[in-house]
C-alpha cells in the first residue's frame, strides 16, 4: 500500500472516528434531554431514543462503507429485526460488532454494557435505552425484557482475545435456560485480523479495506438445550460449552475461506 493512499485512508478513519464520537456527544445530551422534554410517556420514550442512537450508529455505518475505512456484509441477519423475546448471542472480534448488530435490529432490543457506562452522565441515557449491564442480576435482566424486548449479548464478555478458541461465559446460557427463552446465535467474521480489537483511535489501517461478515445460526428454542433431568447450572455448563464449540467451528471454516457466501 502506497503512503499517500495509507495517508488517506487514515484521514479517513480519522474524519469518522470524529464524526461518530460527535454523533455519541450528540445524541447522549441535546437528543436525550429533548426526548425527556417532549415525550412524557416512559415507553415511547424509550424507543424513540434507541431509535435516534440507531440512526446515528447507520450513519456511521454508511460513512465508514463509501469512505473505504471498513465494509460489511449484514444481508443473512436483517429479518433478525422480526425477532421478538430472544437473546441473541455474538462473538465479538472488534469494537464495531455491537453497532453493526444493534443496527439490524428494530427499537425492541437491548445490550448488555460494561458496569463503568452507568457512572456519571451516561448512566441516565442507558437507563432511559432500557440496557442493562454485566453486573445486573438475572432477574433484572428478565425485568427489562418483559416486554418482548430481545437481549443482546457478546457471551465473551471482553473481545476476542484467542480467535481459534472462544471462551464464553455462562450468562447468556444462563438467561436462556433459567427464563426458557429462544437463543440466537449470530457469527462475525473479519478479514483482516485483529482490526480495532482493542483501541478504538487506532490510525493504523490494514493493507486492504476490511470486511466484516455476519451469518446468523438457526434460532434454538429452549427444548433444542434443555435436558429436564439435568441442573439448571448443568444445563448452562453443557449448552456454553457446546456454543463455544459452534462458533470455533464456524470461524474456522472462514479462515479457509468458506461461511463468506
Amino acid at each position: 500500500m502506497g503512503k499517500l493512499v495509507c495517508a488517506l485512508r487514515s484521514f479517513t478513519t480519522l474524519l469518522v472516528y470524529g464524526v461518530f464520537s460527535g454523533g455519541a456527544v450528540l445524541n447522549g445530551t441535546v437528543v436525550y434531554l429533548l426526548l425527556i422534554i417532549l415525550i412524557r410517556d416512559p415507553r415511547k420514550r424509550q424507543l424513540a431514543l434507541r431509535k435516534a442512537v440507531k440512526t446515528g450508529l447507520r450513519f456511521f455505518l454508511f460513512l465508514s462503507g463509501i469512505l473505504g475505512v471498513f465494509r460489511y456484509d449484514d444481508s443473512a441477519i436483517r429479518d433478525l429485526r422480526d425477532l421478538r423475546g430472544a437473546v441473541i448471542i455474538a462473538n465479538h472480534p472488534s469494537l464495531v460488532d455491537f453497532i453493526i448488530i444493534i443496527c439490524c435490529l428494530d427499537e425492541h432490543a437491548i445490550t448488555m454494557v460494561k458496569n463503568s457506562l452507568t457512572h456519571g452522565f451516561m448512566k441516565y441515557v442507558i437507563k432511559h435505552l432500557g440496557y442493562v449491564n454485566n453486573q445486573s442480576s438475572l432477574e433484572e435482566i428478565h425485568e427489562a425484557t418483559a416486554s418482548g424486548d430481545n437481549l443482546l449479548i457478546f457471551p465473551e464478555g471482553t473481545r476476542t482475545r484467542n480467535p481459534e478458541a472462544l471462551s464464553f461465559q455462562r450468562g447468556a446460557a444462563n438467561l436462556a435456560i433459567r427464563f426458557k427463552k429462544p437463543l440466537q446465535p449470530v457469527y462475525i467474521y473479519c478479514d483482516a485480523p485483529g482490526y480495532l480489537s482493542r483501541g478504538f483511535m487506532s490510525l493504523k489501517v490494514p493493507e486492504h479495506v476490511p470486511r466484516f461478515y455476519i451469518r446468523k445460526g438457526e434460532l434454538m428454542q429452549p427444548e433444542d438445550f434443555l435436558e429436564p433431568d439435568k441442573l439448571p447450572s448443568v444445563n448452562a455448563r453443557h449448552l456454553t460449552k457446546k456454543l463455544e464449540t459452534m462458533y470455533d467451528e464456524w470461524l474456522l471454516n472462514c479462515r479457509n475461506g468458506q461461511n463468506q457466501q
